[in-house]
């Protein structure tokens, strides 16, 4: 038996077109480097503001950051796709306990 014939036209096209945050990521940390020297730099007293939201050697902030970042990779979090699940009923409240209760 002869292999069957795949038209190109009907394969499926792979997705080109990056997210709105992966094609601007770079700016966006530059921007956010840029602000903090600046604010360090028009209020000094920022840093030492910083440095009391410490607990022992851990800066509280820099804590907060962190998990902020890691935990949509670690939760496999697709930005795409909240916009969906924020508009259906009840959803917002089920997504604030989630949060407080993690």
């Amino acid at each position: 038996m002869p292999p069957k014939r795949v038209r190109v036209s009907d394969m499926e096209k792979p997705k080109s077109s990056l997210s709105w945050l992966s094609k601007f990521l770079t700016v966006c940390v530059f921007s956010a480097m840029i602000l903090g020297v600046a604010i360090g730099y028009v209020f000094p007293q920022a840093s030492s503001a910083i440095g009391t939201l410490s607990i022992g050697t851990t800066s509280i902030p820099i804590a907060i950051g962190l998990i902020w970042m890691m935990f949509p990779p670690l939760a496999r979090v697709r930005y795409e796709d909240i916009r969906k699940v924020v508009k259906v009923k009840g959803s917002k409240t089920m997504l604030l306990e989630n949060i407080i209760l993690t």
